[in-house]
């Protein structure tokens, strides 16, 4: 690649990551005879990587890889996965006509016991596009490169789009409360998506940030706290830790229950990541054991404060306690158990891509694309974590901040795919493409960097 080309693959990573948080936003809508569609930032840009990929390829000014790091294992399952989702789309709603399926333009509340039978809908052929054109993003971002400063640019950038994150959820919190302005008529112009944004449980706001509802907002601040959290850890980042420290904050207040599940256990495991490191390096300092104990003293007192605080009791109450015993918990779990039906009456081969959209990532990919399917995900998910931990440790001590960066990015992608093992079925969600391509772009540099 030469210089102009490097930049421009700078700048659309950069506009890749930034676009991705704008989810409930639109740079164009359409609607007619019923067909509604948006076009979002994250997909123009996904659109225009795959334009240059095609344009760079032609042109002989990049040479696309399916090696990650010397394994071509992430890429060629996500390929094969592709593959399958295209070749059933047109096929298996044909074959299972009429079984009671999920619409994705229906909410799981009005389908309860109202299934809408299978059919042949833009849905199955507009899922499968969109999972080609982030398999295209892949390539675009493995393309070869002699940029050095990959690292550096994926760590200013995430760090940038939670900032934004982080100031549009003060910014919409503070509108809510007091009536200023906030420019909804931008952040929430995409119209379908965009229903949620307003939702309030028992007078308590439910802020969503740039996000079309909370648990959606709460997915990508889990998956940024975890990125945060490892990066501060490799590094001793200040700036990090206050990232962490504000993400933390915005999470209290989303009353998302998928927030503070994935939340809980993000904590667990990092606490248990460091304790278990230390150990490891045989120097589990007086520093860290300091860090711990208070942490958990902090903890307690909180619990015992917050016990007597009513405000805080009613959050909880109505995020965890309320929602579990609700009719809509019970429409998610009953939309779950009917995913798995799906998969027993279609012998295990599943109605499509984008046919039936239950409440969480796993049983919508089993449902829609069959064991095969689910197999081939958990495959591209186990490997690129693999391989990008592989590469990472290979690393000499000189290249510790591409470490840290690349290690951090996993955690990011590791808890953002649990987050939406619980309540987000959308394998199109640009948050889980976010931190899968940052892995590819930074772990990319590699060829240039130190010959891997």
């Amino acid at each position: 690649m030469n210089s102009s080309t490097s930049r421009l693959h700078r700048f659309l990573f950069a506009a890749f990551v930034t676009s991705a948080i704008f989810q409930a936003a639109a740079v164009y809508n359409f609607s007619s005879s019923g067909v509604e569609f948006y076009l979002s930032p994250f997909l123009a840009l996904q659109l225009l990587a795959s334009l240059c990929l095609v344009i760079f390829i032609a042109v002989g000014n990049g040479r696309p890889t399916m090696k990650l790091g010397g394994s071509a294992a992430p890429l060629l399952s996500i390929f094969l996965l592709t593959a399958l989702s295209i070749f059933m789309a047109p096929v298996l709603p044909v074959i299972f006509d009429g079984i009671g399926v999920y619409s994705a333009r229906g909410g799981i509340d009005s389908q309860h016991n109202n299934l809408t039978p299978l059919r042949v809908t833009p849905s199955i052929f507009i899922q499968p596009a969109y999972l080609l054109l982030s398999l295209f993003c892949f390539l675009f971002f493995s393309l070869n490169t002699k940029d050095k400063l990959r690292h550096h640019i994926a760590h200013r950038w995430i760090s940038i789009g939670a900032i934004l994150v982080l100031l549009f959820g003060a910014w919409r919190l503070a509108s809510l409360l007091s009536g200023i302005y906030f420019p909804s008529e931008i952040l929430y112009s995409s119209g379908i998506k965009a229903e949620n944004v307003d939702q309030t449980i028992n007078g308590i706001y439910r802020v969503s940030s740039t996000f079309t509802e909370v648990s959606y907002l709460g997915v990508y601040l889990v998956s940024a706290l975890a990125y945060f959290l490892r990066y501060a850890y490799a590094t001793k980042s200040l700036m990090s830790l206050l990232i962490s420290a504000a993400i933390t904050l915005l999470i209290a207040i989303t009353t998302s229950s998928t927030a503070y599940l994935s939340a809980a256990v993000l904590i667990a495991c990092f606490l248990a990541f460091v304790v278990v490191k230390e150990i490891g390096k045989g120097r589990l300092s007086k520093r860290t054991l300091a860090t711990l104990s208070l942490s958990l003293l902090a903890a307690f007192i909180m619990v015992l404060y917050f016990s007597d605080n009513t405000i805080v009791r009613s959050v909880v109450d109505l995020s965890i306690t309320t929602k579990a015993s609700s009719g809509s918990a019970t429409h998610r779990g009953a939309a779950d158990i009917r995913a798995l039906q799906i998969v027993y009456e279609t012998f295990g081969l599943g109605v499509g891509l984008g046919a039936n959209r239950p409440s969480s990532l796993i049983t919508s990919i089993v449902s829609n694309l069959g064991i095969i399917g689910l197999t081939l995900f958990l495959t591209f998910v186990y490997q690129i974590l693999k391989v990008t931990a592989r590469v990472a440790n290979a690393l000499p001590a000189s290249e510790s901040s591409h470490r840290a960066v690349l290690l951090a990015a996993r955690w990011g992608f590791f808890f953002c795919f649990v987050s939406m093992a619980i309540a987000v079925p959308d394998l199109s969600f640009p948050i889980f493409w976010l931190w899968a391509i940052t892995m590819t772009y930074v772990a990319g540099s590699l060829r240039a960097d130190t010959g891997q």
